[in-house]
């Protein structure tokens, strides 16, 4: 969610009543004041799920991109249970490419929301290029990429599979990679 400020004070304010704090107990009564306050700022599901199907990255649209790799990166580093991972050496790959090859094809209204994209090493991603759907699965696999469950078990990828795919990384997102 985004803020008008209020947020900001909160975290100044309680870092002020932290600082003020004499001893242990005034400081854990101010840290448990301070999380209550922020849980109380949690979105429900429903909301957190319709923001998280605005956010979109693409060539033509870069404006999210910073909070694009972020996402990606805590979501990657869920999937990996904690095998660390270089994201300085990683790019976002498109499933479902920018440019589709030939020149009637048109890109998909999807082709940017979070359920398309993937982070890969350079390396890989560079290779890729705008092949079919299972040889881009195959590379990613090959390259020791998290795969979930929606790319393992997709026969094709459509609007429809990017659709399932961001709905499933929402509710990860929402109930465990940013659970408070």
């Amino acid at each position: 969610q985004r803020t008008g400020g209020g947020t900001a004070r909160m975290y100044a304010a309680s870092a002020e009543q932290l600082v003020r704090s004499k001893d242990r107990n005034s400081r854990a009564r101010a840290l448990t004041e301070f999380r209550n306050k922020m849980r109380q700022r949690i979105p429900n599901y429903a909301e957190f799920e319709a923001n998280f199907n605005e956010i979109e990255y693409s060539d033509k649209n870069t404006k999210q991109k910073t909070l694009v790799q972020y996402l990606l990166q805590r979501l990657d580093g869920h999937q990996r249970l904690g095998a660390p991972a270089d994201y300085s050496r990683m790019t976002i790959e498109h499933i479902l490419p920018q440019n589709p090859a030939g020149a009637s094809r048109v890109p998909s209204s999807g082709v940017g929301k979070q359920g398309n994209l993937l982070l890969l090493e350079e390396s890989v991603n560079s290779t890729l290029g705008n092949r079919d759907f299972n040889a881009k699965r195959n590379e990613y696999r090959a390259s020791g990429t998290p795969i979930d469950p929606i790319i393992a078990k997709a026969k094709r990828w459509t609007d429809a599979e990017i659709n399932a795919r961001t709905n499933w990384l929402a509710k990860l997102a929402y109930d465990e990679v940013f659970k408070v």
